[in-house]
């Protein structure tokens, strides 16, 4: 899970639900997201993902499948 109660998660469908990218991937994401960038790569299990972090969306790069990708923040813990 990235830092702060923030967690990257994709769309698995209604019969999965949102899924975790695993930490690796999260990492990487975090990155490219506090960096401003409007897209980035991940390579997951051999297979090549375009994120779009603009529209929070995730393409597979072999069969353009896209799918929807969330930014999850949970609120800050009060004193």
């Amino acid at each position: 899970m990235s830092s702060g109660g923030a967690r990257w998660e994709w769309d698995g469908g209604a019969s999965v639900g949102w899924v975790p990218y695993d930490e690796e991937a999260a990492q990487q994401l975090e990155l490219a997201h506090a960096a401003g960038r409007k897209s980035t790569r991940l390579l997951i299990r051999d297979v090549g993902y375009t994120i779009n972090l603009g529209q929070m969306a995730q393409q597979n790069e072999s069969t353009r499948f896209c799918r929807a990708c969330l930014l999850y923040t949970s609120p800050s813990p009060r004193d």
